[in-house]
């Protein structure tokens, strides 16, 4: 999951973890091993005690982590990295920046050279929520604001082009949250905020677009919000990672979709959200079948305190991640490479008294990459292998 921009309720109610990023030129923090000829890639950002907030993306190999600083474009100031992916040599990340007027623009970055992405003609604002590259084809998800109705309107740029999605029928605006290109089609994820709402039926329902073709996902519960915050294709099936609001309990749930079928993650007793997920299909030749696993990452609440915990569910399973328990920690992004599972996100240190952007793998303790210097997070997680 990346970090988001929240335009729903839904959305504000997961991330009622705070949002932290860094202001400084943190180098990372320790060596966090790995497989030989493996190299992960982050994407996050620091939060100076002024709110002002620096970029950066993490290159983390078997023996080092070096961090790479995101400028914000000419002009710009207060870039934030949401997302993150690799092709060859080349690094990609997308975000939001903001001019000295404080209107937010989407940005993007390649090898660490900024490009805006500015909001067109009749639009006041707009946000890059994630980021795939295919073929030399870069495709960043994002939504722009009405300058008029003060609506978000969803779209993609591929190569800098914006590409406007359709609104489910029903829906009087939308925004999306993750991007995922398969044999030249375009996946792209988010939710749509419905014309006429009520107490069991509110604000927005999760919405998935094949080549700008809305399909809207049902509600587990049948009453509430839900939000789809990540999206993956494998083997000809479209997987959703995302979050229902309970208006029952005003409680968020953490669930996933495969072809538009809800599996609900948690229970509606404590705020929980499934922020990104990830899939690894594999051929059985012997039985002429496919093995399936099926990778989410977020995090759940305890019971007794709220206080929340980086989570990862392996075929509905849930893991909370080692972390300290007296502060919220989060899961924002998941990757898998071969047998290893790598996840991202943000977690207390308790000596430098401050958020540190971090990387799990395989359910150990988390190794920080950031200096603890400010608050930061990690929001995105690709992973090379060479």
């Amino acid at each position: 999951m990346k970090s988001f921009n929240p335009l729903s309720l839904v959305a504000f109610l997961l991330l009622a973890l705070p949002i932290c990023g860094c202001g400084g030129s943190s180098a990372g923090g320790s060596n966090p091993g790995g497989t030989a000829a493996t190299t992960v890639y982050v994407a996050g950002y620091e939060q100076g005690t002024t709110g002002s907030t620096t970029s950066f993306y993490w290159t983390v190999t078997p023996s080092s982590s070096e961090a790479t600083a995101l400028a914000a474009s000419s002009g710009m100031q207060n870039p934030s990295a949401s997302s993150i992916a690799v092709s060859g040599s080349d690094v990609y990340a997308a975000g939001i920046e903001s001019g000295t007027n404080g209107v937010q623009e989407a940005v993007y970055w390649k090898n660490g050279t900024a490009t805006a992405l500015p909001p067109s003609s009749g639009t006041n604002s707009s946000s890059a929520s994630a980021i795939a590259v295919a073929d030399s084809d870069i495709y960043i998800s994002g939504t722009v604001t009405d300058s008029l109705s003060g609506s978000p309107g969803p779209l993609y740029w591929q190569n800098g082009t914006g590409m406007q999605l359709l609104l489910p029928s029903g829906a009087s605006s939308a925004q999306v949250w993750s991007i995922a290109v398969s044999d030249y089609d375009v996946y792209v994820a988010g939710s749509a905020t419905k014309q006429i709402s009520s107490f069991l039926s509110p604000g927005a329902f999760a919405t998935y677009w094949v080549d700008g073709s809305p399909t809207a996902i049902p509600n587990p519960s049948g009453i509430g919000s839900t939000e789809a915050l990540s999206i993956a294709f494998s083997n000809g099936n479209v997987y959703l990672a995302g979050v229902e609001l309970d208006t029952r309990t005003q409680k968020t749930v953490a669930v996933y979709w495969v072809n538009g079928t809800p599996h609900t993650l948690s229970s509606d007793y404590s705020n929980a959200s499934a922020n990104s997920i990830a899939v690894s299909t594999t051929y059985v030749s012997a039985t002429n079948t496919y093995n399936t696993n099926t990778y989410v990452a977020g995090y759940t609440s305890d019971l007794s305190t709220g206080i929340q915990q980086a989570t990862y569910w392996l075929n509905d399973v849930a893991t909370v991640l080692p972390a300290d328990a007296s502060h919220n920690s989060v899961a924002n992004g998941i990757a898998i490479s071969g047998s290893d599972v790598y996840i991202v996100g943000q977690e207390w240190d308790s000596t430098k008294g401050h958020y540190v952007a971090c990387l799990w793998k395989n359910g150990t303790a988390a190794v920080e990459l950031s200096d603890g210097t400010a608050d930061a997070q990690a929001t995105s997680i690709a992973v090379a292998s060479q």
